[in-house]
């Protein structure tokens, strides 16, 4: 296998729904191989080509029986790639490695854009968790999964036959407290080299000026219409006159702006103990 990617990997694995203090699991050295100091990060095609000299074609890094082959091309990057369900969301990410970023920096910024632009991918009000490996071969885990309200009990989510109940999957029953914020936040104060700033501002701007919604967006609205028309705001936000806003559409987002300009500004206790925190509960 081509040794192209050669930047520490960061996986952030977002989830829907709390939170719990973020926690760091440390591995023992060694186990990966050292990661170079050069972060920049130009992207080439690597689609099997003619060799040099006239020579048989190499080898594509993705095999051509693949699903997928007919609609991707592999890639790869030299010092670093930025990976998500969203090219806005991609973009965001590489972006913050170009201005000096490291990976937990374009992880952060990657997180909060795709709360934006792809929600079922990564939200605010979910939870998540991140693996870290630094330049000294250390693996750091944190987990921001979201946790179940102080006032939760063991039988909320079932009658008395023990049969689950309804509000345990549509309403403000249904969800656990989000650990994104705080998770991402303690991710940044660790590990982070741009202010904290920097990386929700991108997020902002998409959410405040809007994003071109494409198909796949407006199908998973689709799905969700019934339960989304329940709720005023959700109604609101989601919804165009009662109907799905069909691909194409300008998707703006501004009471979600305003949240992540607050989160920006003041950081993650603004999201749990301050004004946004007043108006979930």
């Amino acid at each position: 296998m081509r040794r192209a990617l050669r930047l520490g990997l960061l996986v952030l694995a977002a989830c829907s729904g709390g939170i719990k203090t973020p926690e760091t699991i440390p591995v023992a050295p060694g186990v990966l191989p050292a990661i170079p100091a050069a972060i920049a990060p130009p992207v080439v095609d690597t689609s099997a080509k003619p060799a040099a000299g006239g020579g048989e074609a190499g080898p594509a890094l993705v095999a051509a029986d693949w699903p997928l082959t007919q609609r991707v091309k592999s890639v790869a990057g030299e010092h670093a790639m930025v990976v998500t369900s969203h090219p806005l969301a991609s973009d965001v990410g590489v972006d913050i490695l170009r201005r000096g970023g490291n990976a937990v920096d374009a992880a952060v910024a990657v997180a909060f854009a795709l709360s934006v632009v792809h929600p079922v991918a990564g939200n605010i009000g979910g939870g998540g968790f991140m693996v870290i490996r630094t330049r000294d071969d250390t693996v750091r885990t944190l987990d921001f999964r979201e946790a179940a309200p102080s006032g939760a009990t063991r039988s909320m989510y079932v009658d008395s036959a023990g049969n689950v109940l309804a509000s345990s999957l549509t309403g403000p029953l249904s969800v656990g407290v989000p650990g994104t914020v705080a998770g991402l936040f303690e991710a940044h104060r660790r590990f982070g080299r741009l202010p904290w700033k920097a990386l929700v501002a991108p997020a902002v701007l998409l959410a405040r000026d809007g994003h071109v919604l494409d198909g796949v967006r407006s199908r998973q609205i689709g799905r969700e219409a019934e339960r989304l028309a329940r709720f005023p705001a959700s109604r609101a936000q989601f919804l165009v006159n009662g109907e799905v806003p069909p691909a194409g559409t300008r998707f703006v987002q501004s009471d979600l702006a305003r949240t992540l300009q607050l989160i920006a500004d003041s950081g993650s206790q603004v999201f749990y103990h301050g004004s946004i925190a007043e108006l979930i509960v």
